[in-house]
């Protein structure tokens, strides 16, 4: 290169480096203060309050619910609830809960295949949607169009499906471990009460358990050292008469 094109080619790097300090200078000249954006945000947003009315916080609670497979809603606007209340009542019937923590399960039980029986209608909603806005397509390729068309929401619905199903497989598990729990305890103070009847009975003194729980009035320490003083009696009486 030759001393001009030397000195041009310095010239047109010092002009580039230039505009772009100019640049850089006026955008930061007309970028608000950070507190300045921030005042104006909290002013526009108490402007936006959202609904006031309850009517209206319910509506809009709304708004986002789309297919209610997740998130605390189950039942959608347009769901019968008599029949999701004959639904719940009829999973409380088959699986019998007792306790509080049974009768939870039971409820979220319930709630997973009200949910899991919604899955066909929204997948049959798409094809016929899909039927109607694909006219122009040929009848043997219009049900692959669909599904190209909608795959990302049937793909979605298939991971919810299955999900779903999951859960539901865990909770039915918890609760039958829950009640074979429930039924050992209870088959063991039936043999208890069962073994200790007699027992008293042939030893004299009168056995009192509670109707709920089977449980002896005194204390198992006191039990215990009643047993053994009633057996020794009975041992001393025994010996004597002889």
């Amino acid at each position: 290169m030759t001393a001009r094109q030397i000195r041009r080619a310095a010239e047109r790097k010092a002009r580039k480096e230039e505009r772009k300090q100019e640049r850089k200078y006026e955008a930061l000249v007309s970028k608000p203060p950070q507190d300045a954006k921030i005042i104006a945000n909290r002013t526009n947003a108490q402007r936006s309050t959202g609904p006031r009315t309850e009517a209206g916080k319910a509506i809009s609670s709304q708004n986002a619910l789309k297919t209610a497979l997740t998130g605390r809603t189950v039942l959608l606007p347009t769901d019968d609830r008599a029949r999701y209340e004959q639904h719940l009542t009829h999973y409380f019937a088959l699986w019998n809960p007792i306790g509080e923590h049974e009768c939870t399960v039971v409820q979220l039980l319930a709630d997973t295949w009200w949910r899991l029986l919604r899955i066909p209608y929204l997948e049959a909603a798409i094809y016929a949607k899909g039927r109607m806005e694909l006219t122009d397509v040929e009848p043997d390729l219009l049900e692959s169009e669909v599904y190209l068309k909608y795959e990302k929401q049937l793909r979605n619905l298939f991971l919810q499906e299955r999900r779903l199903s999951n859960y539901a497989d865990r909770l039915k598990a918890e609760l039958q471990e829950l009640q074979s729990q429930r039924q050992a305890v209870l088959g063991d103070l039936v043999q208890a009460k069962a073994f200790r009847e007699p027992v008293a009975d042939e030893l004299g003194f009168e056995f009192s358990p509670t109707d709920s729980s089977f449980a002896h009035p005194l204390s198992p320490i006191e039990t215990t050292a009643e047993f053994a003083k009633t057996a020794d009696a009975a041992s001393q009486n025994s010996s004597i008469t002889l």
